[in-house]
Order: structure tokens, then C-alpha cells, then sequence
């Protein structure tokens, strides 16, 4: 059973589009993610489940009972925002029992509640401080026990770790990611953030202006996606435009030839094809000859040092340029890599993907 479904789902602000059409399900026990720039359409989206936007057209249902036009506070969903919306006046647990009260759930059974979703975000402790005496991530958490208190049918969360640093949002779509499988809580979940989305999710919904680009797993979107945007939005990427030569066999892709191992028939446009920069190997020309598929000469006209990795940029001989990601293991081979060395490009066929269409 679909704990979300949208279908057909359309919104519209005079003659701006702001979604368009959209269907989509979030299956019991999911976490789906949105994922998109700015303007995109997913915080819309979101919000049209939580019932603080209504649709232009189409229908949206939770637990198979139709939601289109019930307000707010008759759906049976948990809400995190960005800014967590906490009253300042209010202690920790009163702030986690404001749900509760609004429900009218009985004085005798929420003392229990409050302080069960107060363990499960491990703040059974920190009950009677008020909010401006907690940091961010304890701030966040106290939201996440406020939406989790009313026992939803689905849990939205609206860019949640945005006001937080990068150490401590990593460790909070950790922690939240446990929770979420734990709970086993259906969870519809936006931000801009690939890695988030990345390393949370079931499956990914990419939108681009107030359309759905691509719907799959994490290791789809990002190892086979259906569309340029995708290729761009996602990670690091090469896209290079080819044709076919030698009876199909091969793409020529800006000078650079290589293997059409999807037999792939092309269009009079040609065949646009990405390489992801962390599948190309560069070495030092003197290096001994490698058995990759692809091997080639270039030369390093940039380099940028980003911690665990080193970016490059290299030019291929009568070629593309390349963008190139080598781990920094702290090798010789690695540190001894600078602007201007002429360098062996390799990679194997498993590192070329044609884009669809």
C-alpha cells in the first residue's frame, strides 16, 4: 500500500507553472527523496502533501484516503522545517506535547508519548531546558521528536539540516537515516543536496522546473541517468557530443575515440556521452602502459587540491579537455602530479555511458 500518491498533480500560480503533472508514490516504509535547485518545484511539492498548498488540478491521497482539499491539521503527517519552528517560550517537552494537545490526546497519555519520542531522539535528559539554551543539532532533534510524537503516516522534511555545519550535518542524515528504517516511517524528504540525497534514500525524484526529470535508486540516478540535466546535476560529470564511426563501432566524441559498447544507432544530432571524473586514471607519461580500453595522451592545465581528493584538468591531445578526480592517498605518484606534466589518460569501457536520446 502507498502510504503518499500523487496523480496528475498540477500547480499553478496565475499563468506560472510552479508544478506540472506530476505522479508519483511513496511505498510504506520509504524514503524518497526530492532533489532539485532552487525553484524547482519540490518544496511545493512537499507542501501540497502537508495540505498547506492546495493543487490546481489532480489528486493527492495518504494511506489510500483521498487528502486533496482536507487542511492541515486533519492529515496525519509530521512536519521538520529548515528552521524547526520552535516556540521559544516553551520547554523542550512542552514543545514535543504541542502536537498532542492539538489532538486532544488524553493528559494521561502524553506524558508517556513525549517522553518516548524524547528517548528516540536521545534528549530524555534535556526535557526541561528551553530551546535557546540547545545547539543546533539538539534543536533539530527536538523537532524531529515534535513530528515523530503524533505517531504520522508520513514524515516530510523540508531541507532539515540547512542551518546546521557540514560535520554535524553528516552525522544528523546518519542519525536520521537509522531512525527512519528503524521506525520503518514513510518519509518524503527535500533538499538541494546530492549528497543527502545520495546516501539517504530509497530512491531519488530529480525535478527541474516544476517537472520530474528521473525517478530510481541512488546508484541509477547517479551511474545511469536519463537526461543531460541529470548528468549535470549529479555529481561531477564529463559530456562530451560524438558521432559514430567505423560502422557504429566507435563514437568519435570531440576528437577523443571510444568504444560504443552499447551498440547505440545515434541521430543526426549525434550521441552525447558522460565520464564521470573519479574513472579516469592519469599518470605520469614515463609510466609504464596500462591494459585499459581508453588510453591516451594529455597534458595537466589545473589542478585543485580538495582534501581526500585532487581535482584535474587535462587537456587530451588533438581532444577534449577532461575534469579528473584522483583519491588522495598520500602516494608518491599522486604528489609528484603538477600543472603542465604531460600525463597518460586511461579508463575502461565500463566508464563510458551514452545518454539516452
Amino acid at each position: 500500500m502507498s502510504s503518499v500518491e500523487l496523480k496528475s498533480i498540477v500547480k499553478k500560480y496565475g499563468e506560472v507553472t510552479a508544478v506540472a503533472s506530476i505522479d508519483l508514490s511513496v511505498e510504506s516504509g520509504e524514503f524518497v527523496t526530492l532533489l532539485g535547485p532552487s525553484g524547482c518545484g519540490k518544496t511545493t511539492t512537499l507542501r501540497m502533501v502537508a495540505g498547506f498548498i492546495r493543487p490546481t488540478s489532480g489528486t493527492l491521497s495518504i494511506g489510500d484516503v483521498d487528502m486533496t482539499g482536507v487542511p492541515p491539521h486533519q492529515r496525519t503527517v509530521g512536519l521538520v522545517f529548515q528552521n524547526y519552528a520552535l516556540f521559544p517560550h516553551m520547554t523542550v517537552r512542552k514543545n514535543v506535547e504541542f502536537g498532542l494537545k492539538m489532538q486532544k490526546v488524553l493528559t494521561s497519555e502524553r506524558g508517556p508519548r513525549v517522553q518516548e519520542a524524547l528517548e528516540l531522539v536521545q534528549l530524555e535528559a534535556l526535557g526541561e531546558r528551553m530551546p535557546g539554551e540547545l545547539s543546533g543539532g539538539q534543536q533539530q532533534r527536538v523537532a524531529l521528536a515534535r513530528a515523530l510524537v503524533i505517531r504520522p503516516d508520513v514524515l516530510l522534511l523540508d531541507e532539515p539540516f540547512g542551518a546546521l555545519d557540514k560535520q554535524l550535518r553528516d552525522h544528523m542524515r546518519v542519525e536520521l537515516r537509522e531512525l527512519q528504517q528503524k521506525l520503518k516511517i514513510s518519509t518524503l524528504f527535500v533538499t538541494h543536496d546530492q549528497d543527502e540525497a545520495l546516501s539517504m534514500s530509497d530512491r531519488i525524484v530529480v525535478m527541474s522546473e516544476g517537472k520530474v526529470s528521473q525517478v530510481g535508486k541512488p546508484t541509477e540516478i547517479y551511474e545511469k541517468p536519463q537526461t543531460r540535466f541529470v548528468a549535470d546535476f549529479i555529481g561531477r560529470s564529463n559530456i562530451l557530443l560524438g558521432n559514430l564511426e567505423n560502422k557504429g563501432k566507435t563514437i568519435n566524441a570531440e576528437g577523443l575515440t571510444l568504444p560504443n559498447k552499447e551498440n547505440v544507432t545515434g541521430g543526426a544530432e549525434g550521441v552525447s556521452v558522460m565520464i564521470r571524473p573519479e574513472c579516469v586514471k592519469i599518470t605520469k607519461s614515463e609510466s609504464k602502459a596500462t591494459s585499459a580500453s581508453v588510453d591516451v595522451k594529455g597534458k595537466i592545465t589545473a589542478s585543485i587540491y580538495l582534501g581526500s581528493i585532487v581535482q584535474y584538468s587535462v587537456q587530451i591531445i588533438d581532444g577534449p579537455n577532461l575534469v579528473v578526480t584522483q583519491n588522495n592517498t598520500g602516494s608518491e605518484d599522486l604528489q609528484n602530479l603538477t600543472v603542465g606534466d604531460d600525463v597518460d589518460v586511461s579508463f575502461p569501457d565500463s566508464a563510458v555511458y551514452i545518454l539516452p536520446g
